[in-house]
């Protein structure tokens, strides 16, 4: 039962994320939240949480994109406040 409730979370969050995906946060924040997830993801494979795990590998991969996003974008507006 408690499973469901974890999975519903996971849901929940992901679900989130898919609205929030064209939002491009500042890189340091998609940096210091895709490293902290990696981190997380890595303790609840080392206590077998396959929910925690499944959220905080997903987690890293989305704010590693927009991390990369926004690296992309900050070069853009830098290269164009240079011109």
């Amino acid at each position: 039962m408690i499973e469901l409730v974890g999975v519903l979370g996971l849901t929940l969050i992901v679900l989130g994320w898919l609205f929030s995906i064209r939002e491009v946060p500042p890189p340091t924040l998609s940096g210091l939240y895709s490293l902290g997830s990696i981190m997380l993801a890595v303790y609840a494979y080392s206590i077998g949480n396959w929910i925690f795990l499944l959220l905080n590998l997903g987690a890293a991969v989305v704010s590693s994109l927009q991390f990369v996003r926004g690296c992309k974008r900050a070069g853009r507006s830098g290269a164009a406040g240079g011109i």
